[in-house]
């Protein structure tokens, strides 16, 4: 790529292997301009990033985690978008989809609260502990812990 050219690339969770590198081989998601690949070496120095964009985080019931980041955290509800269509379904890796999306902002920070109507998450068996592989917590500061947890 250019100097002066830019994208947004998506990089899906589960393509970060345990080592926290990314896989170079695994599937990436070119939300503007594809990247080359043309230069098979482009991922041997690091990525000249801009700006962090978002966090993608997969809910299973809306009725109670917007909530949670809208009146617990502060988090503005600033987009509510429903996904039906081929394009994004393939962008997601799946054939067919049907999902909607809210995108949240607080401070300059923006997770994307996402919830699959189709096809639909398979619930989790047991809360995910801390060394699984994925996103493991979400860490805020608070300026006063009294008066967020009175004794």
């Amino acid at each position: 790529m250019n100097g002066g050219d830019s994208c947004l690339i998506s990089v899906p969770s589960a393509d970060v292997d345990g080592t926290g590198s990314l896989n170079m081989d695994a599937r990436f998601a070119p939300l503007r301009k594809p990247l080359s690949r043309n230069d098979r070496n482009w991922h041997s120095r690091p990525v000249a990033i801009t700006q962090f964009l978002h966090v993608s985080i997969g809910i299973s019931d809306p009725e109670k985690s917007v909530p949670l980041y809208r009146d617990v955290l502060g988090f503005k509800v600033i987009a509510e978008l429903r996904y039906d269509k081929l394009g994004p379904a393939k962008v997601m890796g799946f054939e067919e989809a049907d999902f909607r999306v809210r995108l949240m902002m607080r401070d300059g920070y923006r997770p994307e609260l996402i919830h699959f109507d189709n096809p639909r998450s398979d619930p989790l068996r047991d809360r995910p502990r801390t060394n699984s592989l994925g996103l493991s917590h979400l860490t805020v500061e608070i300026t006063d812990q009294e008066k967020t947890w009175p004794s």
